[in-house]
């Protein structure tokens, strides 16, 4: 999950524009965007807007930053919510120069943007709560990336359940976004039908409701329910049919803070870990209470349950899985009680 932070231009308004938008950082300057001004002469601009405002303040404009975990995004995708969030916290009523910057490991957005409103010249008004709104658009922006779709992850009645996996598979050197393919496929691809499978199983399990495994019923919700999940990946950027474990735990160390947050935000109810339980260890660290029977398949974090399961490729039947799932589910309940969110929940 993204991290901002904020801070104003007192002067060399233009030393700073140049700065984002130095082509060995912004890959030739195709990932730069202007919005009520040219890039070349965005900082003339800016102060014929506060000229014609007769704004005399000691602030040229504002600097935001968004800050992305190594490999939690592509570039082009880094881009796209950073003018999601420029147009959200801006309104439309400031000019500004957004760029991504891809020279580090971790992908970053530069935001600069004019202290003066060319719109109705009123001045941005920087205090803590617009830095936190900030931070909550941003973070809101980001869960979208996370969530198939957040208008039925947040109306569902179902327990919210949450895929928390390795990396991607894909061949594709560019990358892609899963949770969008996800979202706009007309039917999921075989790993994520198995995983619609294993949902409707936790579903029924914990509605009480033991149905028999019903191929023909559980294929014609595949695409339902795909579309209430989230999933969460360990490493954000392209990865291969295996993974290797001390890889993966090198990106779960070094960005434990960004996945923990991204978790918090997206609100679980459920986490199922696909054979990765000991990664979702190191992001949590003490505050995930794992129960050693069973074979640590079972654990809470907070209010959350976490079931540690096969990954969703493995390659047993789907009916083995839906009554295996059923069962760790029964005993979970058992073992933790009735979870808070299902006393308000309608039939599943």
């Amino acid at each position: 999950m993204a991290v901002t932070k904020t801070h104003p231009i007192k002067s060399t308004l233009k030393a700073a524009i140049d700065y984002i938008l130095n082509p060995e950082k912004t890959d030739g300057k195709l990932l730069a965007s202007s919005f009520g001004c040219g890039l070349e002469t965005a900082d003339i601009e800016f102060a014929w807007t506060r000229e014609a405002a007769g704004d005399r303040g000691t602030h040229l404009g504002r600097h935001l930053i968004q800050s992305f975990a190594v490999g939690e995004t592509t570039p082009e995708e880094a881009h796209k919510i950073g003018m999601e969030l420029a147009g959200a916290v801006l309104g439309g009523k400031y000019e500004f120069v957004l760029t991504t910057h891809v020279d580090k490991d971790h992908l970053h957005n530069h935001l600069i943007f004019n202290a003066v409103s060319f719109v109705d010249y009123k001045k941005y008004h920087s205090n803590k709560q617009s830095y936190h709104f900030i931070r909550r658009t941003s973070d809101r922006i980001c869960k979208e990336h996370g969530i198939v779709c957040e208008e039925k992850w947040e109306a569902q009645h179902t327990p919210r359940v949450c895929y928390f996996l390795k990396e991607a598979y894909t061949s594709n050197e560019n990358g892609y976004n899963l949770v969008e393919d996800l979202h706009d496929c007309e039917r999921p691809w075989t790993m994520w039908r198995k995983v619609a499978i294993w949902t409707q199983a936790i579903y029924n399990a914990f509605n009480d409701n033991i149905c028999e495994y019903d191929d023909e019923v559980l294929r014609s919700k595949e695409k339902e329910i795909i579309d209430r999940i989230a999933v969460v990946n360990v490493k954000k950027s392209n990865g291969g049919s295996e993974s290797e474990y001390e890889d993966l735990k090198k990106y779960a160390l070094e960005d434990r803070l960004e996945i923990k947050r991204e978790l918090e935000i997206i609100q679980p109810d459920i986490i199922v870990c696909g054979n990765n339980l000991s990664l979702l260890k190191l992001v949590l660290g003490e505050e995930l209470q794992n129960d050693d029977t069973w074979d640590n398949m079972l654990a809470l974090w907070k209010d959350t349950l976490v079931l540690d399961y096969y990954h969703p490729a493995v390659h047993y039947p789907n009916r083995v899985n839906y009554y295996a799932l059923m069962a760790i589910c029964d005993v979970a309940r058992k073992k933790y009680g009735t979870p808070v969110w299902s006393e308000q929940n309608e039939k599943y």
